[in-house]
C-alpha cells in the first residue's frame, strides 16, 4: 500500500507541474508530399530515467484560423508510435491534436519527415500495410544531455524500482505533455479529450485518474479491470488482460481507483472478440462510470488495430457532441437485467430514429479463449430485438450464458453503442 502511495505522488506531482520544458523539431516536421502538411514535431522534457531527464517525441497541428479550438491527446497502443496521420484526422474536423510516443522512441534519420501509419483506409474500410515500425528506433545513449525513456515492457517489471518501469515513464509523459499542450494559445484548455488504442487505451484509462484536465476519455480495447476481465484461457498464452494478472506493478497502477469520481464521460469501445481484452473489462469500467454520461460500444463486425479505431464515426461524434454542442447518441438509459423475456430503456437521437436496429448478441458458455487467446472458446450468436419509442424488447435464449445489445443506425457510417455484458454466472456488476 506504501509503494501504491507514492505512484499516486509522483504521478500527481507531474499533474500540478505548472510548466514544461519543450522545444521544436523541424527536422522531424512532416514533408508536403505526405499529405499531411502542417504537422510539426517537438520534444518535450519529461520524467528523469536512472539520473538523466528524459525527452519525449510528439507530433502536433492545430486548424486553420483563429480563435480557441478543442483538442485531443492521441496515445498509441503497443507497437505503434506517434502518428501524424492521426493527428491530421482530428485536425480535419476542427481539433488541436497532439500525438505522443510513449515508449522513448523518434524516427530515424532516414525516416524523418516521413508519415507512418499501420494500415491505409479504402472506401471506409482498412487494408494494412505494416505492423512493425523498423524506421522509429530508441534513442541511442545520450543526447544533448537526455535519455531516452524505457520502452514498453508492459506489466512484466515488478522487480524495478518505480521511476524505472514503462508504466510509470508512459503516464508521466503523458501529463507532461497536456500541460504542453495547455500552453498552445489556440487551445481551449475546458475542451480537451483523450483518446488511446489498445495498450494506449489502458494508458487512458489510467491517466484519467491522476489528470483531471480532461472533458472526455476514450479508451479503445484496452480498459481498467483488466484483473477481472475474461475466465481463463485454454491452450496456453494470453491476452493482456489475462496475463497482467501474474504481476504485481498492475497493482501500482490500475485504472479502478478514481473512476467512481470522474467528472467527466468516458467512451469505452470494444471489439467482442478481441484476444487481447474482453468485453466483461470494458463493461465494468463503463458502469463504473455511467454515473458521468458514460457509454460503451462493443462493436460484433470488427478488428484490432489503430486504423480500425480511427474509421470509427462514433468517436467523432462523441467528441463533438462533448466539445461543440453536436448531437448525443443513442443512449441505454437502463440496462437489461436477467434472461428469457427482457425490456429496457433507451434514449433515442433525432438522426436515429430511421434507421435505429437493436440485436442481441449471447454466448453459450462462459468467456474463455483458446489458441493462446487468440480466438473465442464460444461464439457470439445473434437474436433480434424490438424497439417500440424508447423501449427494447428481446426475448435472450435460456442457453445464453452471458449477452449485449447493440443499438446501431446509419449516419456517415454504421455506428454502434451497446449495453453492458451480462452473465448469471461471473461477476456481480
Amino acid at each position: 500500500m506504501k509503494t501504491k502511495q507514492r505512484v499516486n505522488r509522483l504521478l500527481k506531482k507531474f499533474r500540478y507541474q505548472k510548466s514544461v520544458k519543450y522545444w521544436w523539431a523541424p527536422d522531424y516536421d512532416l514533408k508536403p508530399d505526405q499529405g499531411v502538411d502542417g504537422v510539426k514535431a517537438l520534444f518535450f522534457e519529461s520524467a528523469k530515467y536512472k539520473g538523466k531527464p528524459t525527452r519525449v517525441f510528439a507530433y502536433y497541428s492545430k486548424p486553420e484560423g483563429e480563435g480557441k479550438f478543442p483538442a485531443v491527446v492521441l496515445v498509441h497502443g503497443g507497437g505503434g508510435v506517434a502518428y501524424s496521420s492521426w493527428v491530421k484526422m482530428w485536425v480535419d474536423r476542427g481539433y488541436c491534436a497532439i500525438a505522443i510516443d510513449t515508449c522513448g522512441r523518434c524516427p530515424m534519420d532516414k525516416f524523418k519527415g516521413h508519415r507512418y501509419e499501420e494500415g491505409t483506409i479504402i472506401d471506409g474500410k482498412v487494408v494494412f500495410d505494416n505492423h512493425d515500425t523498423p524506421e522509429w528506433a530508441p534513442l541511442f545513449g545520450e543526447i544533448d544531455g537526455y535519455v531516452s525513456g524505457p520502452n514498453n515492457d508492459g506489466f512484466e517489471c515488478p522487480e524495478k524500482p518505480i521511476e524505472e518501469q514503462w508504466l510509470y515513464h508512459a503516464l508521466a509523459c503523458l501529463i507532461l505533455g497536456r500541460t504542453v499542450l495547455s500552453t498552445f494559445p489556440e487551445v481551449d484548455n475546458d475542451r480537451v479529450g483523450v483518446i488511446g488504442v489498445s495498450y494506449g487505451g489502458v494508458l487512458t484509462s489510467e491517466l484519467i485518474n491522476f489528470d483531471d484536465r480532461y472533458s472526455f476519455a476514450c479508451p479503445c480495447y484496452g480498459s481498467a479491470y483488466l484483473d477481472k476481465g475474461g475466465y481463463g484461457i485454454v491452450g496456453g498464452g494470453s491476452g493482456i488482460n489475462l496475463n497482467v494478472r501474474k504481476y504485481n506493478t498492475y497493482d501500482l497502477f490500475d485504472a479502478n481507483q478514481n473512476l467512481d469520481k470522474l467528472k467527466f464521460p468516458v467512451y469505452w469501445s470494444a471489439w467482442d472478440k478481441d484476444g487481447n481484452f474482453s468485453v466483461d473489462a470494458n463493461s465494468m469500467s463503463y458502469l463504473k462510470t455511467k454515473y458521468s454520461g458514460s457509454i460503451l460500444s462493443i462493436i460484433p463486425d470488427y478488428d484490432h488495430s489503430h486504423t480500425h479505431v480511427w474509421i470509427r464515426e462514433e468517436i467523432y461524434k462523441f467528441a463533438d457532441f462533448i466539445t461543440k454542442g453536436g448531437e448525443d447518441l443513442v443512449r441505454v438509459v437502463t440496462e437489461p437485467k436477467g434472461f428469457g423475456e427482457v425490456s429496457f430503456e433507451i434514449k433515442v437521437t433525432e438522426s436515429a430514429k430511421e434507421s435505429l436496429k437493436a440485436t442481441c448478441w449471447y454466448m453459450d458458455g462462459p468467456l474463455t479463449y483458446i489458441n493462446g487467446g487468440a480466438k473465442l472458446l464460444h461464439e457470439w450468436k445473434s437474436v433480434d430485438c424490438d424497439i417500440e419509442q424508447s423501449i427494447v424488447r428481446v426475448s435472450v435464449p435460456k442457453s445464453a450464458y452471458g449477452y449485449y445489445v447493440t443499438l446501431t443506425w446509419q449516419e456517415r457510417r454504421e455506428m454502434v453503442v451497446s449495453t453492458s455484458y451480462v452473465s448469471k454466472n461471473y461477476i456481480e456488476f
